[in-house]
C-alpha cells in the first residue's frame, strides 16, 4: 500500500524523534520516525493537540500494528523500526481503514 496524496518528513534526528507532534498545530504532513534497528518504541500524546493515526513497522516496512491516538491521554508501544504518525482527517481515515497487520506500507 502507497501513501497517496499524503505528504510525509522523515524524522530520524534525536531531536526530531523527541519533539514529533508535541506543541505543532500542523496537520498538512505526516512524520516517519526511522530507527537504526528494530527495537520497542512508544508513543505519547502528551502535548500533541490533535489525534494522529500511528502505525509501527518492521524493517521490512511491514505493519505490526496501528491506533487511532488522542490528544494527551494515549500511550502504546511496540517493537518496530519505523513509525508513521499521521494527523486525523476524513482522507487520512480512509487510508487508515484500509490497513492491516501485516500490510507493506511504501512511502
Amino acid at each position: 500500500m502507497k501513501l497517496k496524496g499524503v505528504k510525509i518528513e522523515r524524522c530520524e534526528s534525536l531531536m526530531s524523534k523527541l519533539w514529533g507532534f508535541m506543541f505543532s498545530l500542523s496537520r498538512k504532513k505526516a512524520k516517519v520516525f526511522v530507527f537504526k534497528e528494530e527495537r520497542n518504541v512508544g508513543v505519547h500524546m502528551l502535548f500533541v493537540f490533535m489525534s494522529l493515526f500511528v502505525v509501527w513497522l518492521d524493517s521490512r516496512k511491514r505493519v505490526v500494528d496501528f491506533r487511532l491516538m488522542l490528544p494527551f491521554f494515549s500511550y502504546y508501544s511496540e517493537r518496530a523500526k519505523y513509525i508513521v504518525e499521521i494527523p486525523y482527517s476524513r482522507k487520512n481515515a480512509k487510508i487508515f481503514r484500509k490497513l492491516k497487520k501485516g500490510m507493506k506500507i511504501e512511502f
